[in-house]
């Protein structure tokens, strides 16, 4: 018989106000529920107004999942340069920054490595072909230049 790992009078709702409070301006943007039993709720999102390359997942508001006590909370505001070096990462790697020019251009840019390799391949085979099917040149004779 499996069961949940988080109680059921658990309130999502009651944990992102409690977030919000704790964190002015958060917006939970997603909320992992625990996979071991030790585990806990934590909401993850972003305070608000953030800049262009800060993720939507920077910061945490961390919950017991059997009674809804508050554990921990992690400000991305208030942590370390190289925190939010990484944190940037995201934005970055899928393109999220910009608009729709921005991620036609992450599009092409990731579909690239595969495009080169499918013609090398192909360019490489049509050589090989061409080697394998051209005559061999018969050797020339040498010329001598006597006078």
């Amino acid at each position: 018989m499996e069961r949940r790992l988080y109680s059921d009078t658990l309130s999502l709702e009651a944990l992102q106000r409690d977030a919000a409070q704790r964190l002015p301006g958060f917006r939970a943007n997603y909320i992992s529920l625990p996979f071991m039993p030790e585990g806990g709720v934590v909401l993850w999102g972003t305070i608000e107004p953030r800049g262009p390359f800060t993720s939507p997942y920077g910061s945490t508001v961390a919950y017991d999942a059997q009674t809804g006590a508050h554990q921990a909370t992690s400000d991305l505001r208030e942590a370390g340069l190289w925190t939010r070096i990484v944190d940037t990462f995201r934005p970055l790697h899928y393109g999220t920054f910009g608009g729709w020019t921005v991620k036609i251009l992450w599009t092409i840019g990731g579909l690239t490595p595969g495009a080169l390799a499918v013609t090398g391949f192909v360019i490489w085979r049509l050589r090989r072909r061409r080697r394998q099917s051209a005559p061999e040149f018969a050797a020339r004779p040498t010329v001598s230049w006597s006078t």
